[in-house]
């Protein structure tokens, strides 16, 4: 089944996916030529974008129609595609440091985890790691627990579910090469939303504030993970991971500082973000890379 949908605001889909290079792509997503491919909702999707008119040709394997609108939101929400980008467009015109960052990238969009299980762990995973390590142990994770779909020779998996996960032992991940304490976060944080401690769909309704809160409470989650969780976890809009060094430098670079700006000076310059602090970090991130 076929499935069209065209963006109401500039997107290009390839342009927003290039940062999934940074995970583990080839194995939950892939990139065929211009055709991307996954599993949403345990069907086999593929997703063209035809750059005249932006029309997203959704192919969808085996669909009811109330699947189809289902899954339909979903590709919207992973692909942020509900983010009001004309507003931020229009908001990014009227700073002359941010305006040719947001103006180059135009088209990209905050791409969002598949569950906030995943986002949780992946960021997790990529505390005080390079780039190449975290990279590899998320590849092990999701082969190891994951489950694989194979069609049309294709082979892709879904991301280890919470309830796989609470049944391991920390031993299971640590013969992964996780760290003992990673071990520990992540069995305890699935083991905890199996348990009903955890209930991440409904801290999704939370204020900003409140969800990272939150999120901070959990074993292994300090105030960065927390942010960055809301922002590509939850799609929050306004959030600020000003701890992260790489949001340090981008802003030192977009600004023309002759310094790296501390976490207290990035907090204060992306006061005159609001309310859109998550997608100028993201466009910063991405501009600077």
């Amino acid at each position: 089944m076929i499935i069209s949908y065209f963006p109401d605001f500039t997107f290009d889909i390839y342009l927003s996916l290039q940062d999934i290079t940074r995970h583990p792509f080839g194995l939950t997503e892939q990139l065929d030529g211009d055709t991307y491919c996954t599993i949403i909702q345990g069907k086999f999707v593929t997703i063209f974008q035809e750059k005249t008119t932006q029309r997203l040709a959704i192919d969808v394997k085996d669909c009811s129609p109330n699947e189809k609108l289902s899954i339909l939101n979903e590709i919207k929400r992973k692909f942020g595609l509900n983010q009001d980008m004309n507003a931020f467009y229009h908001f990014a015109k009227k700073d002359r440091n941010l305006a040719p960052v947001v103006d180059r990238l135009k088209g990209l969009t905050m791409l969002q985890k598949s569950t906030s299980f995943e986002m949780l762990v992946t960021a997790i995973t990529d505390q005080q790691l390079n780039i190449s390590f975290a990279t590899k142990l998320k590849q092990k994770f999701i082969i190891e627990y994951g489950q694989k779909q194979t069609y049309n020779e294709i082979d892709l998996w879904t991301f280890p579910t919470p309830q796989r996960v609470a049944d391991l032992s920390e031993d299971s991940l640590r013969q992964l090469q996780f760290s003992g304490s990673k071990s520990r976060y992540i069995v305890q944080l699935a083991r905890n939303i199996v348990n009903g401690s955890y209930s991440l769909d409904e801290w999704s309704k939370l204020s900003d504030e409140d969800l990272i809160s939150s999120l901070m409470s959990i074993y292994g989650v300090g105030c960065w993970t927390a942010e960055y969780s809301a922002m590509v976890g939850f799609n929050r809009q306004d959030v600020i991971p000003a701890a992260d060094i790489g949001l340090m430098r981008s802003v030192q670079q977009c600004y023309h500082l002759h310094h790296r700006p501390t976490e207290k000076e990035v907090r204060e310059i992306g006061e005159s973000w609001r309310p859109w602090r998550s997608l100028m970090t993201y466009y910063l991130w991405h501009a600077y890379e």
